[in-house]
Order: C-alpha cells, then structure tokens, then sequence
C-alpha cells in the first residue's frame, strides 16, 4: 500500500494509526505549532543555516521570515511535508484573509463545496507534483472539511487567537514578507 492509498484509509477512517508507537511514519499531521514561536524569532535571526521538524510547517515558515540562506526540515511521519507544501502554496496564492479561513477559521460542513472548488483551484498551480498528486487524490474523494477535520490531522483543538499570537507570520506584515521570502527559496 503507497502513501496514497494510506492517507486516503485513514482519512475513511479504515486505517488506524499504531497503536504501539505515538508517532512513526503515518502518523497525524499538527494543524497548527504548539510552540510559542514568537518569543524564537530573535533567536533565527542572522542564523545562516537552520535544522528543523516540519510539524505543522509553521517553525518553518516562521523561520523564513529570518532569511536564512538553508533551511533542513525532516518528520517521522510522511505526510507533514504535503501539508508544509500546502501551506507554502497557499502563501504564495491566497490573501491573508483566504490563508486564515482556510486554515484557521473553523470550518463547517455547509461551506465545505467553496474551500474545495475556490481555494484549492488557487494554490493548486504553485504544489509541487508529488504535493499535488497527493491532495488532489485525497480531494478526488473527500471533501477539505473530511480531510482536515479526520484522523490524518491532530485532534488538537485550533483557536484561532491563539494560532494568530503564536505565528508572526500571520501579521499583515509579515505574510507579504514571507510570500516574497518564498519567490527566493525552494
């Protein structure tokens, strides 16, 4: 069974994780940092290399508002990646309002139709290939709102005041920054 076919059954839910180890690599994708990473920033910057945990790739993002010229990021699980290249998309295709409601806002079942058709069709074009062939398999099957709100993602509740304090990179400010930081980068 490919990584395809693994998150679309445990999106089903007909595919659980191991039981025997918390995390490995099918393990559930952080929604959002349980870092403060605010108070870190001062600390990345003029860091020329940084190493870290993709997570919810909001350590990464947040450390490319520093500039650093190299940034290594590595997971135990392998579906973090597709959701950092999500993000990254995202940052590059949607306002900050569009990025804060499809990721943040709460998401209900009645409006599920217009994250799949308008904010997809968006960041679609700025995925990678094996990122894009990844969410458009699962969005073949399943709507944003049974995708985010399934086994693949945390279970860990998502407020939203809470993510905008710990994530400087979703200051006005700071998203247009990040998105031209991300024209530089691969």
């Amino acid at each position: 069974m490919d990584y395809l076919d693994i998150a679309q059954n445990i999106v089903r839910g007909t595919k659980f994780y191991n039981k025997e180890t918390t995390f490995n690599e099918q393990s559930f994708i952080y929604k959002k940092t349980n870092e403060r990473l605010q108070d870190i920033i001062d600390i990345l910057l003029n860091k020329d290399k940084i190493l870290c945990v993709i997570g919810s790739g909001d350590q990464i993002l947040n450390s490319l508002l520093t500039k650093p010229s190299i940034i290594d990021a590595f997971d135990i699980s392998i579906f973090p990646k597709f959701f950092l290249e999500l993000k990254i998309a995202s940052i590059k295709s949607l306002s900050l309002e569009e990025y804060i409601s499809f990721f943040i806002d709460d998401i209900s079942i009645n409006n599920e139709d217009y994250y799949d058709d308008i904010f997809y069709n968006k960041i679609s074009p700025n995925l990678d290939n094996q990122s894009k062939e990844f969410w458009e398999y699962l969005f073949d099957y399943n709507s944003w709102y049974d995708i985010y709100n399934s086994p693949l993602f945390s279970s860990e509740p998502l407020i939203k005041s809470y993510a905008l304090e710990q994530n400087p990179y979703l200051s006005e400010y700071n998203y247009y920054k990040l998105r031209e930081n991300l024209k530089k980068k691969n």
